[in-house]
């Protein structure tokens, strides 16, 4: 496995922060990124997270190609060596890398390529789950039409594990399956199914073998990192294993940066006031869908509320 090391010859240590996406990854690679001893990469791409506006309008267009071939690369590219380049490139005494892997995509990893010399320390990256289709099927409205694939991608997706539930949700409120704004919340819903595979992967990479290359250190709720400055620094505590990085001066300048996401502006701040946005096919769908993926009770164990959907 390849090393990364910083200048003065050490080795860096390293980290991951997996996510789904849809999670604030981009504001939480570009604050860890932030401090003077972290490098921290951002998405697919494994983009050093310096510029908080790359994925941004023309940006995202620009960037189609490269994302797509991270997605490929999450699973056929050994970790340490886009560890290595992200270090080579941006040295620092620690590299690490938000939505740059799932959690889903470790065994894969461990299984193709073999444990790393070190267990890369593992913190997954929660949003609830509402508040994830919500925020993804705004963005599914500014993705398909400039990316086919992923559009083409989603659309099987929908007719291999949602489409009898989708065609009985339609045929009760009289929708169209298949008009653009139905597919992109579908979409969106479908998408819950792949957290499902978190779930299991997250049980994976705790038992023999696997445990040897992740060594998991739990979740942190995007609502808390991105709200309270004491759960940031207790995640780099986590994430690094050293006590003090997190300086109040880092979480000034942290604090400092406000919302650096542009898309979906309107959406509203509570999971409680964007379920009552949302239309009576949309309330039903999320619901069927949350279920048929069997994730209410996973849920609901790490400390989110759907008491408001009864």
């Amino acid at each position: 496995m390849t090393a990364t090391t910083v200048k003065n010859g050490t080795e860096a240590k390293k980290f991951i922060v997996t996510c789904h996406g849809w999670s604030a990854s981009n504001w939480l690679a570009y604050a860890l990124n932030a401090h003077d001893d972290i490098s921290c990469a951002h998405s697919s791409a494994a983009i050093v997270a310096d510029d908080p506006a790359i994925f941004d309008g023309d940006g995202l267009r620009e960037n189609i190609p490269v994302l797509r071939k991270g997605y490929i690369q999450r699973q056929t590219k050994p970790i340490s060596d886009v560890y290595a380049e992200i270090a080579a490139s941006h040295p620092a005494p620690f590299i690490g890398s938000v939505h740059t892997y799932r959690l889903r995509d470790l065994p894969v990893q461990s299984e193709c390529f073999g444990p790393p010399d070190t267990a890369f320390p593992v913190v997954n990256l929660v949003r609830h789950p509402l508040d994830l289709v919500v925020s993804g099927y705004g963005q599914f409205k500014d993705l398909f039409p400039i990316d086919l694939n992923e559009f083409a991608w989603t659309l099987r997706k929908i007719a291999d594990h949602g489409l009898d539930i989708i065609e009985d949700v339609c045929a009760r409120h009289d929708k169209r399956p298949g008009d653009f704004d139905q597919v992109c919340f579908f979409g969106a819903c479908v998408v819950l199914g792949s957290l499902q595979l978190d779930l299991k992967a997250r049980d994976r990479i705790q038992q023999p073998p696997a445990n040897t290359s992740w060594d998991y250190r739990g979740a942190v709720k995007m609502e808390e990192v991105t709200r309270s400055p004491e759960t940031l620094a207790e995640l780099i505590e986590r994430l690094t294993g050293e006590t003090g990085l997190a300086t109040p001066a880092y979480l000034r300048k942290v604090s400092s940066m406000g919302r650096i996401n542009t898309h979906h502006h309107s959406a509203r701040p509570s999971s409680v006031e964007r379920w009552r946005d949302l239309e009576d096919w949309q309330q039903e769908a999320f619901s069927r869908f949350l279920d048929h993926f069997g994730l209410r009770a996973a849920y609901i164990e790490m400390g989110y509320n759907f008491d408001f959907m009864d």
